[in-house]
């Protein structure tokens, strides 16, 4: 699912709202943070197989000594792996997860094409998603008043956008119950229309503005 409005309406928020109502855990990265795919998707890591008895699995380099100490006989055979990724140990596997990805088409062209084997499958390699995670991202729209990086149809048709919009009265009633002067509301239901669109000369106050 993907969130898409303009600026500062609330986007990653009410996302965040979801997942206490939901008593969900709740995990958000921001790709377009990111430099390099292996901040996202973890980084390349060699793994050697290892047996004892009848029993062989693959470990890392660090934990060598350790099992050669215990018993275990190293092979020959070793493969390159993806190391779980600092964002993913968030994960609860007690409760239902909220992967948020936010803002993820300000992402550069390869950041983007690493998501969406997580978007797409959750899971990359030698990891997944633990069992019952849902993955919702956030986008302002390819509308020229953003920098972002367009989105093809084979992309777009794999997930469903919902573009939100403001609503001055849905606003009224939040900023109410925080104890907003009530002028500054009533000025907000009066002028929205004038306040949220640019007009030559003036800048666009958003919600995040205003508030």
């Amino acid at each position: 699912v993907n969130i898409q409005s303009v600026a500062g309406i609330g986007k990653s928020l009410v996302i965040e709202q979801i997942a206490q109502e939901l008593d969900c855990n709740f995990v958000k990265i921001n790709p377009s943070n990111m430099a390099e795919p292996g901040e996202l998707m973890g980084y390349p890591q060699r793994e050697y197989y290892i047996c004892r008895d009848d029993e062989c699995k693959w470990i890392t380099q660090d934990l060598i000594e350790g099992f050669s100490k215990a018993g275990w006989t190293i092979t020959e055979e070793t493969r390159m792996s993806y190391a779980i990724p600092a964002w993913l140990k968030e994960f609860n596997t007690e409760k239902p997860n909220i992967l948020l990805i936010d803002d993820w088409t300000r992402s550069s062209n390869v950041i983007i094409q690493s998501l969406y084997e997580i978007i797409y499958r959750q899971e990359y390699l030698s990891w997944k998603l633990p069992p019952n995670s849902h993955i919702l991202l956030t986008s302002n729209p390819d509308s020229g008043d953003y920098v972002v990086t367009s989105i093809d149809e084979a992309a777009s048709s794999r997930m469903v956008t919902f573009n939100v919009k403001f609503d001055a009265e849905v606003w009224s009633r939040y900023a109410d119950s925080i104890g907003m002067n009530d002028r500054v509301i009533n000025f907000m239901l009066l002028y929205h229309h004038e306040l949220m669109t640019r007009k030559q000369g003036y800048s666009k106050v958003n919600a995040r503005n205003y508030t």
